[in-house]
């Protein structure tokens, strides 16, 4: 069977591989973003360079044809700047909260946006688990410092999250688990305070109700958590931007640029953040494949280049249809797209 080289590791391949595939086929993992198996090569990301040992060129494994003879560098130590390079590209206008202030700003780390949610949703049982495998948590139930880093704060009040903490703790009895763990300092994006305007997030996420100074019931429990702007990101465990930035030590602030205005669209079944959008196209080639003329698909050109619904359609129209979001929300890189 024929083979290329890769690290000087035999790699075989089939008829109209590219390196990137018969790789990934050998159990090696090239990092990617731009690239899914069964749609065209987007070469947009350029996070998947390698060097051709031949030419000294660096080109994106996604579209290099897999050649008998071909040899290729992944794993050198210039073949990894240049993709910290891409990485770093692409974070600096990265507009997104990979954790939520108030959670960044709490003494355990705790995960404050995901407890609101099933509070805000009675699954006083998750939430509850969610608290006890968090060490330290429970110690901190009268704090309140914390709160001043919630968004909702800029607004009219920040989320009564301590008074939450303390009727959760007190209705399900929640004790520290034994296997209870300090989540560990992960690579994290802000949104500056001054690309949001706050009437307009709090309307799309969030209850428009004045802060419950005090949490007797569920139903107050429920209502103030359902105040909660959920500044963190969706997909903040899964995201391929900031696990292979992470693996390629990327700094998101080497290289600024002008940020973003936030924006977020709500749907049925999916929200889109544009501003966590990194142009990959998978969101429109995947749309165009399950023959949906819902989109999304391109405006503009060159730096203003951005994915939304065609013309003459609700932005919300892509993530309505249930078969379409949950695809695009399955191709998307990011958080940009997510339940």
């Amino acid at each position: 069977m024929p083979h290329f080289l890769l690290d000087n590791q035999r790699i075989e391949f089939r008829d109209g591989e590219t390196v990137l595939q018969a790789a990934a086929r050998h159990g090696v993992t090239i990092p990617h973003l731009c690239w899914k198996d069964g749609c065209d090569a987007r070469t947009s990301c350029m996070v998947c360079l390698v060097r051709r040992c031949d030419t000294g060129a660096f080109v994106p494994s996604c579209a290099l044809p897999a050649a008998e003879g071909l040899a290729v560098e992944s794993e050198t130590p210039d073949v990894l700047a240049m993709r910290r390079e891409a990485m770093e590209l692409l974070l600096g206008d990265h507009l997104g909260d990979c954790e939520a202030p108030c959670r960044k700003a709490h003494p355990a780390s705790l995960d404050i946006p995901a407890i609101l949610r099933v509070v805000a949703t009675d699954e006083l049982d998750l939430a509850a688990t969610i608290l006890s495998n968090s060490a330290g948590a429970l110690a901190t139930l009268d704090e309140t410092k914390y709160e001043k880093a919630c968004r909702r704060a800029r607004h009219d009040a920040p989320v009564n999250i301590a008074g939450i903490l303390q009727f959760l703790a007190a209705k399900t009895g929640a004790t520290e688990s034994p296997a209870a763990v300090t989540p560990k300092t992960r690579l994290s994006t802000t949104i500056p305070i001054s690309a949001i305007d706050l009437p307009t997030a709090v309307k799309a996420t969030a209850a428009d109700r004045p802060r419950n100074e005090t949490i007797d019931s569920l139903d107050d429990a429920m209502a103030e958590a359902a105040r909660c702007m959920h500044c963190d990101c969706r997909d903040a465990k899964d995201c391929s931007l900031r696990l292979w930035a992470e693996h390629l030590d990327a700094n998101p602030n080497a290289r600024k640029a002008p940020h973003r205005q936030w924006q977020l669209v709500v749907g049925e079944h999916a929200v889109f953040e544009p501003g966590k959008c990194i142009q990959c196209g998978l969101c429109v080639e995947v749309a165009n494949s399950h023959g949906k003329d819902l989109g999304p698909t391109w405006h503009g050109r060159g730096f203003d280049l951005s994915a939304a619904a065609p013309l003459g359609r609700n932005a919300t129209d892509p993530f309505n249809d249930p078969a379409l979001a949950a695809a695009l929300i399955e191709a998307c890189p990011t958080g940009a797209i997510a339940k």
